[in-house]
Formats: structure tokens, sequence, C-alpha cells
């Protein structure tokens, strides 16, 4: 059973935010814009800020957003940043931008590939490759 459902999308003409399955999970239909990981992690109150079930600190996630950057990516970034239920804030998805040329856009989706799963069920796991981002989203 695959770890982690990847789609592939030529046809993007620019940066999009990924957003539609917040609806479809139950949160408000409003976005809020992308912010720079590495800040917002750094910078967070929540222990466990992002993606609680595959990196379970924010330690960790931030970890993981400074190896992507050493892979090459020009930019990562929190996508539609919010709160949880007990109003700390939370998010749950990466926009990972990098150079439309070069080994880097190869490393980095690799690294995402590999690493972005973790240990959490098959299915909590989508990777979407665009042609100016890759959007990393876990349940």
């Amino acid at each position: 059973m695959p770890r982690a459902v990847v789609q592939h999308s030529a046809a993007i003409a620019a940066p999009t935010h990924w957003h539609g399955h917040r609806t479809a999970r139950g949160h408000a239909d409003h976005h809020t814009s992308p912010v720079e990981a590495r800040e917002w992690l750094t910078g967070n109150p929540n222990d466990s800020a992002f993606a609680t079930n595959r990196f379970q600190t924010t330690e960790r996630a931030l970890a993981f957003v400074e190896a992507l950057y050493a892979k090459g990516a020009t930019e990562v970034l929190v996508d539609d940043p919010g709160v949880d239920a007990s109003g700390e804030p939370y998010a749950d998805t990466l926009l990972v931008r990098f150079p439309l040329t070069g080994i880097a856009r190869w490393r980095v989706q690799e690294f995402c590939e590999e690493e972005g799963p973790g240990d959490v069920p098959p299915g909590d796991f989508v990777m979407h490759v665009g042609q100016y981002e890759i959007m990393l989203w876990w349940d």
C-alpha cells in the first residue's frame, strides 16, 4: 500500500495555494496567507505547532524545514496557519518553492518523497508537485 499520495501537475502556471481539503475537514472556508516556515516555527509558543502526527514537536518540524533549505529550497512556507482546538498556533501544510532548473529542484522533490511521509499511516500524507512549488500536507 502506498505511504503517500504524490500528484504531479505541470499545468500550474503560477504558485497556487492548496486549501481545498480544509472545508472537507471541517475548517472554516477562509484562507490565511502563507508565512515563512522557519520564522513561524521558531516564534511559535506551541510545543507541537505543525503536523503533530508526522513531527510530534515543533522542533522536529523546524529540523525538516531546515533540511528542505539545505537541499536547495528557495522558500518554505506554512500555508494557512491557524489555531488548534486549544487556541494555540497550528498548521499542517507546507509550500516548498525551488529553482525552476538545476539539480536543487530534483533534490528537494526527492527529499520530500522520501522523508515527507515519516511514520504517518498510509493516506495521511499528500504531496502535490506543481511547476513552481511542492505542497506537502499531513493529516
